[in-house]
């Protein structure tokens, strides 16, 4: 679906094992992550991890430790980690792991361009016109846009 504003909104088909996922979900930032100018993620889930997901998740409670160390007595203890948007190995574990937190978000000042809630429900929001681009990508990784993504129902808008 389409805003007013020409933004494009898609929700990503919960059903998709963990590498389709990961496939749609590095899609999507290889469209829009040139856009983005913070992000971060609730290092918790509703359900376990998934275990191929391990590395990343090792990696981001790592960045979380170093993030309370130098908040320390400036803020109360958090299971969210600001990510570095420029360090690709973060951004690449924050990728692997937004299809199942509990809540991840990337923007482009007041545009959630990713946002991912309740373990398993992502909704993207993109310029409609880098449409063409992410149909490219999604179909260069063997995937039809289609089967993977589905527009936003009016309800879901946040």
């Amino acid at each position: 679906m389409e805003t007013a504003d020409g933004y494009l909104e898609l929700v990503l088909v919960p059903a998709l094992g963990y590498d389709e996922k990961k496939m749609v979900v590095e899609a999507v930032a290889g469209t829009v992550w040139h856009l983005v100018d913070q992000a971060s993620i609730d290092l918790i889930s509703d359900h376990p991890w998934p275990r191929q997901s391990g590395g990343s998740l090792d990696r981001l409670m790592a960045a979380l430790v170093r993030q309370r160390s130098v908040l320390r007595g400036r803020q109360k203890q958090t299971i969210n980690l600001d990510i570095d948007v420029a360090d690709d190995r973060e951004v690449a574990a924050f990728l692997d792991l937004v299809p199942y937190t509990i809540s991840a978000e990337a923007w482009c000042g007041s545009v959630a361009l990713i946002d991912a809630a309740d373990s398993g429900s992502v909704r993207f929001q993109m310029p409609a016109l880098l449409q063409g681009r992410l149909t490219e990508l999604v179909s260069d990784r063997g995937m039809d846009i289609g089967q993977v993504l589905v527009p936003s129902p009016p309800d879901e808008h946040r």
